[in-house]
């Protein structure tokens, strides 16, 4: 590469990153673009604009330009998250599945890859097989409401009632009891008494959050830190950690 060039990148990847700071999405495609068209082993420029594809819905130019940084980074969960985050909101569930499996594989403790392979378990009608990988999760993180939401939603569809219930209701940081003093609904004396701690608490309607909400709550933008490295996605929906340099 001449300095020529180098130069022209180095004003692009400027411009690029500056829009992308500012949430100037639009802008910051086109710089991306750009330098990404001049030299596509910039993992940065790849990465960027993968994630400001997945924000404007184009997902099939995201999971292309996604699948070109797992290349230059295999072993990055934060481009895996994305790539996968685009193959599953194109509906095309098997290269999703597989994104998260290779997620798992470099990081075998992610929550966040199992609760995204349990929901597209739950969209496909695999309801076992979402219990299993959702109890996983819920394992690993048990404060995590969306995790016991879509482990309800999978235990009401296995005939499995009293489990969705406190999955539901005892557990979920977004669906709080609207039983109030009817413990009768719960099975054991442990579930009525953690029915009872539940009284007073704001209602919510039971049932599964639509997919459009979900989706929606994880567009959170990566942030970067006071030295100039960028972090990872802060919403957890997507992103299990780790960060593009």
């Amino acid at each position: 590469m001449n300095s020529l060039t180098a130069s022209y990148i180095i004003d692009l990847l400027s411009r690029a990153d500056s829009a992308w700071e500012d949430d100037r999405c639009d802008d910051a495609v086109d710089f991306y673009r750009q330098a990404f068209l001049v030299d596509a082993s910039i993992k940065r420029a790849a990465y960027r604009l993968g994630w400001c594809y997945n924000q404007q819905q184009r997902y099939a130019e995201a999971a292309w330009t996604l699948k070109t940084a797992v290349q230059l980074d295999p072993s990055d969960e934060t481009i895996l998250a994305e790539l996968a985050f685009a193959f599953r909101s194109m509906g095309r569930f098997d290269e999703a599945v597989e994104a998260y499996a290779d997620l798992l594989r470099i990081n075998p403790h992610s929550v966040e890859a199992r609760y995204n392979i349990g929901w597209i378990d739950n969209q496909r009608g695999d309801y076992r097989e979402a219990i299993k990988v959702l109890e996983d999760a819920a394992r690993i993180a048990p404060d995590r409401g969306d995790v016991y939401e879509d482990l309800g939603y999978a235990y009401k569809n296995t005939g499995r009632a009293v489990d969705a219930v406190k999955a539901y209701y005892l557990h979920s940081n977004d669906l709080h009891s609207p039983m109030n003093g009817n413990v009768a609904a719960f099975a054991t004396l442990n579930d009525r008494a953690a029915a009872r701690q539940m009284n007073g608490r704001r209602s919510a309607a039971a049932g599964r959050a639509s997919t459009d909400c979900r989706a929606s709550a994880s567009r959170s933008k990566p942030k970067r830190s006071g030295g100039g490295d960028e972090e990872g996605p802060e919403d957890t929906h997507r992103v299990a950690g780790g960060g593009v340099p």
